[in-house]
């Protein structure tokens, strides 16, 4: 009884502190479990303690394993805040590991291993009963950092549910996670935050289904996924509430975005071309035919009143005309009636030497602010050996998956081209963990070549020909275009005055109507 009202005692202390630290992670407290040492011997439990009046301190065990170094080890303080871990041995000086240099981490026999992009190994052990507890509050802090480079400007709808997870994707199920969770509902997303492990956000534009089981919530996605929310007791009614009215406030959003844009569709086309275009997703001509003929052709007809048809038309006629996708994407913070249209393009051909080899992806910035990013479609020492219908395949699945990539990172654009010494500099910290932690972003960062701002129409006409012309005649697939890495200062603060990196250029219904754009 004593050991059990001391877990409460130390539960509602937990909770209040880390409600203060962080209005997104809450509650980490649970009842602890007794751990065998690592020489078959019983910790004693001991209760975090407050360090300096900053981040909670942990007593237990460390290695370090340095490449090119004897390990080193022992009996240590374990330090942690939301955004550091410092390890503070007995005798040896202090090893600080800044949140963003974790690469990598995984919890097994009670024993939390940290994989740093210095090359290091880090282990922390011997936590006795405070091993759960030290790893929610780690687990918690790593997925805040995720969060807060993507979400940022989102709101979130439903926080802190408690409930158990069960996760299914990839080829054959091979991507499989299940525990305990905290389960959010941001404007755009559903995001599981794992007691133990990383985040998972599962944006509504993947969700095709969501069946609600009697005491579970199953939500599939499109490429084959399924994640099962259950266990939320008394919470489940409330949670399943706010998901579907997030979810169908989604659709109902995309509807009115495309009923602005497209006045000459009537009510049952704009459902049908909603569904297929849910939460910015590009889609394909055939695609969009399918579900409404004749929209495609209204689509292109905005785009001249949008001042895209230009760009559109030119890149198009260095294409085969094939895989061409468009999205609608809502502005950030749904409610509003603002929206943008974008796009993108394979370029390929079999003809030796023909610039090509990419996927553009033209995204509007605000205001008069507009940029093309280009994307690698096949391997380098590849390209020149695959016949047309391979690349046609190459092009249709690669514009999928950028779609999804960008669906994925809530369209930000800015960490897709920043070069890695500059995710170093402190203004773009909130990216540095999002950028090792997120597939999708690293996979935008990994085929990214170049992007061509619009200073005007014919130097942009030259730039886009010299990076394609660059792209077939490079034998690495690491080069990039030198033309952007050797930007100017003056071209990226004028970007960001514009606010061309995660600010897109929104279209407002009046701006649809009349073809005014929105002063920005």
């Amino acid at each position: 009884m004593a050991e059990e009202a001391s877990g409460k005692a130390f539960q509602n202390f937990f909770e209040q502190m880390t409600k203060q630290m962080s209005k997104a992670f809450s509650g980490a407290g649970t009842q602890a479990k007794e751990k065998k040492g690592e020489a078959g011997g019983v910790q004693a439990a001991m209760k975090p303690k407050k360090a300096g009046g900053e981040g909670t301190r942990f007593q237990g065990s460390y290695s370090l394993e340095t490449p090119g170094k004897p390990a080193a080890a022992g009996e240590a303080s374990v330090k942690i805040d939301g955004r550091s871990l410092e390890v503070l041995p007995k005798f040896s000086e202090p090893v600080l590991v800044p949140l963003r240099s974790v690469t990598g981490f995984t919890a097994k026999d009670y024993r939390v291993e940290l994989q740093l992009n210095s090359g290091e190994k880090l282990a922390v052990y011997d936590l006795g009963y405070e091993y759960e507890n030290f790893l929610r509050l780690f687990s918690g802090f790593m997925n805040n950092a995720i969060l807060e480079g993507l979400l940022a400007h989102e709101k979130v709808v439903k926080s802190g549910v408690e409930a158990n997870y069960a996760y299914c994707a990839g080829t054959e199920g091979t991507d499989k996670r299940e525990g305990k969770c905290k389960a959010r509902i941001y404007d755009s997303a559903l995001v599981v935050i794992p007691d133990e492990g990383e985040m998972l956000r599962v944006p509504f534009g993947s969700v095709y289904a969501i069946a609600d089981a009697g005491n579970a919530l199953n939500i599939f996605t499109d490429y084959g996924g399924k994640l099962e929310l259950s266990m939320m007791g008394y919470e489940f009614e409330p949670f399943s509430s706010a998901l579907a009215k997030a979810y169908q406030g989604m659709l109902a959003n995309e509807q009115a975005a495309l009923s602005s844009l497209l006045p000459e569709a009537d009510p049952l086309q704009v459902r049908k071309v909603a569904s297929v275009m849910k939460e910015g997703k590009a889609v394909t001509k055939p695609e969009i035919d399918s579900a409404a003929p004749g929209i495609w052709e209204m689509i292109e007809k905005r785009l001249q009143t949008l001042g895209l048809r230009e760009g559109f038309d030119y890149l198009k006629s260095l294409s085969t005309g094939k895989g061409i996708a468009i999205g609608v994407k809502q502005g950030l913070g749904w409610g509003t009636a603002d929206y943008y249209l974008w796009f993108l393009v394979p370029i390929y051909s079999q003809e030796k030497g023909k610039p090509g080899n990419a996927v553009a992806m033209e995204v509007p910035g605000k205001g008069n602010s507009k940029a093309t990013y280009f994307f690698r479609l096949a391997g380098r020492g590849e390209y020149g050996k695959l016949g047309i219908r391979e690349l046609e395949a190459r092009g249709t699945e690669l514009v999928k998956r950028l779609s999804a990539c960008m669906i994925a990172i809530n369209f930000r654009r800015e960490p897709i081209y920043l070069p890695a010494e500059k995710l170093e500099l402190p203004e773009h910290e909130k990216y540095r963990v999002a950028v090792q932690k997120i597939p999708e972003l690293r996979m935008l960062r990994e085929l990214f070549i170049g992007r061509v701002i619009h200073s005007s129409d014919a130097a942009w006409k030259k730039d886009v020909n010299g990076l394609l012309s660059f792209n077939v005649s490079a034998k690495s697939d690491a080069e990039k275009w030198a033309k952007f890495a050797e930007s100017t200062e003056s071209e990226e603060k004028e970007g960001e005055k514009s606010g061309e990196q995660d600010n897109p250029e929104t279209v407002t219904k009046t701006q649809a109507a009349t073809g005014k754009k929105k002063k920005s």
